[in-house]
């Protein structure tokens, strides 16, 4: 199965892959080389606050936060102009979770409801003649224009065509339903299905805990390489924003952001997933048109929810993921979010990594430090983090939003188990001085801070 991650450019990755960093018990944060940071901490104690008082009011949280502030020695300018988000509530829980996968009633209630209406179909079967009918009407329309696309030469494309000619002959009329087994468990389910209304066939691919659902069979190579490059600016995978900073165009669904997001969290309430909430928004850039626009489509962002307080959504895939991180003796493990994409045409695809199960909350409440704190290791360990102390090239850091909410971090000596832990994430844009900006899609977090001890949270190795 072709997985789809998301894949953080090498430069940036290698900075932040800085190990999370225990407090001591002495008054000091330190720093991961054993140098010492002046900062003393002092944590205010949430777990007894009751009602009557917000996080907001008890850690003194602003609403905005403006300043600007450059480290000679690592040449880094750091300009903070951000809103700052808490839960509601008093508190901020701490729980534990263990690495779960897709059982076969998970599967079946993604086909039940994914592909109602749709006639599933055999494994190697064939398809309906409409389908190859279409695929050859696109091919013939290719070699009328002249234009090769992914084909080498005219030769090539010809011979892709006189082998749909073959297919369509022998195809059916009609697709031959055949129910796919959810009797027991299994590493691998996969379903394709035909939708004899919308003439497109749809396929679903649940490999142990990373599930896809894609309407249209055709579009899964395409959307699985373009959407994991395309929120960073990088090798001719822009990011939406980018598109517009650079007079890219950008060729939205006719359906608003907020309906798409209507018909995304009616399919999570149709799954049944209630614990899980929306967690933002962005554009997801797909083929690039002839006249060079983007074709865009909606993507919804879902995570967890634990005691009100909910998961933080990061670009960060994965912790040790082996695209990004060399500690080959490390598990992998998916963060869990689910991401829904959403045109004109209805769910477009959906994607769900890293279900977590066994999820018990051990602390109701805890103490958390102060936001000016928070603030304080957060000036003093980005410059350590993300500065150039050798090459000297001149980078900036741009902070848009600073967050509240739950982390996983693992389990020391574990491979399947973690805990979900109040942390800050501070979220922005990174310019590395070779003219590259990261982070546009708005949710790079650069920098992870424990809110209750202050260590810095690796969210690449994920501890």
């Amino acid at each position: 199965m072709k997985h789809v991650k998301r894949i953080i450019p090498l430069a940036i990755s290698c900075l932040l892959l800085a190990a999370c960093q225990a407090t001591p018990e002495a008054d000091a944060v330190t720093q991961k080389n054993g140098g010492p940071i002046a900062l003393t901490l002092t944590v205010t104690d949430t777990s007894e606050q009751g009602t009557a008082s917000s996080l907001r009011d008890t850690l003194e949280i602003p609403e905005q936060i403006s300043e600007e502030f450059t480290d000679g020695a690592s040449h880094l300018t750091i300009t903070v102009d951000a809103s700052v988000e808490c839960p509601d509530g008093t508190m901020v829980p701490v729980a534990t979770v263990k690495r779960d996968v897709f059982h076969a009633d998970d599967a079946e209630n993604f086909y039940k409801t994914l592909f109602a209406g749709s006639v599933p179909i055999g494994k190697g079967a064939f398809c309906p003649k409409w389908y190859y009918e279409s695929m050859l009407d696109s091919l013939l329309a290719m070699r009328e224009s002249g234009q090769l696309d992914k084909y080498d030469s005219m030769e090539e494309l010809d011979a892709e065509i006189e082998a749909l000619v073959r297919q369509t002959a022998e195809a059916p009329e009609q697709a031959e339903r055949v129910e796919p087994d959810f009797s027991a468990d299994a590493m691998l389910y996969q379903v394709v299905a035909c939708d004899e209304t919308a003439k497109t066939v749809s396929t679903m691919i649940i490999f142990e805990d990373q599930m896809e659902y894609y309407r249209d069979v055709n579009t899964v190579s395409l959307f699985s390489r373009q959407t994991a490059q395309s929120y960073q600016n990088t090798d001719g995978y822009p990011s939406h924003q980018d598109c517009v900073e650079n007079g890219r165009s950008v060729a939205l669904p006719a359906i608003s952001a907020g309906a798409a997001r209507a018909q995304a969290e009616g399919l999570l309430e149709e799954l049944g997933y209630e614990d899980f909430a929306f967690a933002g928004y962005r554009t997801a850039l797909l083929e690039q048109n002839t006249d060079g626009s983007y074709q865009g489509v909606h993507e919804i962002l879902f995570t967890r929810v634990v005691d009100g307080v909910q998961v933080t959504f990061t670009d960060h895939g994965s912790s040790n993921d082996p695209a990004v991180t060399d500690d080959t003796m490390a598990a992998s493990w998916p963060y869990e979010r689910i991401r829904i994409y959403v045109d004109d045409d209805g769910i477009y695809a959906m994607l769900f990594n890293g279900p977590c199960g066994g999820i018990s909350v051990t602390a109701e409440g805890n103490s958390l430090l102060p936001f000016a704190q928070v603030m304080e290791i957060f000036k003093k360990q980005v410059a350590y983090q993300l500065g150039d102390y050798e090459q000297g090239g001149e980078r900036r850091i741009t902070i848009t939003d600073i967050r509240l909410g739950l982390a996983r971090v693992a389990t020391p000596g574990a491979t399947d188990a973690g805990t979900l832990v109040p942390a800050w994430d501070f979220f922005g844009t990174y310019a590395d001085g070779y003219g590259k900006v990261y982070g546009y899609d708005g949710y790079l977090s650069l920098l992870t801070v424990n809110a209750m001890d202050g260590s810095v949270i690796s969210r690449i190795q994920g501890y």
